[in-house]
């Protein structure tokens, strides 16, 4: 719904014709995780704007991926994939979920996807906005460098979801604390969670390892020696504009 809103504003309300070149069209994209929620986007975004009679006459032209309007604004709604956003000239960049972008091997996205779509902004200059709106995840990839390092052209809105969507009852809320404290504490409380989530934490990986030891070429008799090797995954995990 917030990525909607916002789409809705940056389709009507500004004027860019000192950047653009007269009749040249200005692209508002949505990324989303799946291409169901692509196409939910496009329905939800129709919808708002004909409930208006004056901006529901601005639509020329609907489809399942995008809504042409009629003062050459083109509102897309794309999955997540980097190859996706190539060739299009945006005002506004959403990034819906941007935490949970996967590829197509589970692996997390949401760093080369966000990479990928920030140039499609250069036009426009200061003017261009990037826009994540996200359940937050780990504490690693761009969602939580973006809110770790809390850059100055950044806005961040952090906000539970008791505060945002008073329909989801407490009691929801609970049962979810008993069933998985951590994982509530993410879905609903905007928390984000250990980057490793695995049988053994980092910090208990770390404190097993003997830092000054020297290499050894030769084993003790009678000894079992075990290699191990860790794989870090880069999950990507508000408001975040």
């Amino acid at each position: 719904m917030l990525s909607d809103i916002i789409a809705c504003h940056e389709a009507v309300v500004p004027d860019f014709a000192d950047v653009l070149r007269p009749g040249e069209e200005r692209f508002i994209i949505i990324v989303s995780v799946r291409l169901d929620s692509a196409v939910l986007h496009i329905r939800n975004i129709a919808k708002m704007l004909k409930h208006t009679k004056s901006l529901g006459r601005l639509i020329r032209k609907q489809k399942d991926d995008r809504i042409e309007l009629a003062n050459d604004v083109v509102i897309v709604s794309l999955p997540a994939s980097g190859r996706a956003g190539r060739g299009y000239t945006a005002s506004l960049v959403v990034f819906d979920e941007l935490a949970h972008f996967m590829d197509s091997d589970g692996n997390a996205s949401g760093d080369s996807v966000f990479d990928a779509f920030m140039p499609t902004l250069a036009t426009f200059g200061e003017r261009g906005r990037a826009v994540v709106t996200t359940t937050p995840a780990a504490r690693q990839g761009i969602v939580y460098e973006l809110f770790d390092k809390a850059l100055p052209d950044w806005y961040i809105t952090r906000k539970a979801t008791t505060e945002l969507n008073p329909k989801v009852s407490v009691k929801t809320i609970e049962r979810a604390r008993l069933r998985d404290a951590e994982s509530a504490a993410t879905e609903y409380d905007a928390e984000f969670r250990e980057p490793v989530q695995a049988f053994l934490s980092s910090d208990a990986i770390d404190a097993a390892v003997n830092h000054s030891r020297s290499r050894v070429e030769v084993g003790q008799a009678g000894v079992s020696y075990f290699m191990g090797l860790t794989r870090r995954h880069w999950a990507t995990g508000m408001l975040l504009s």
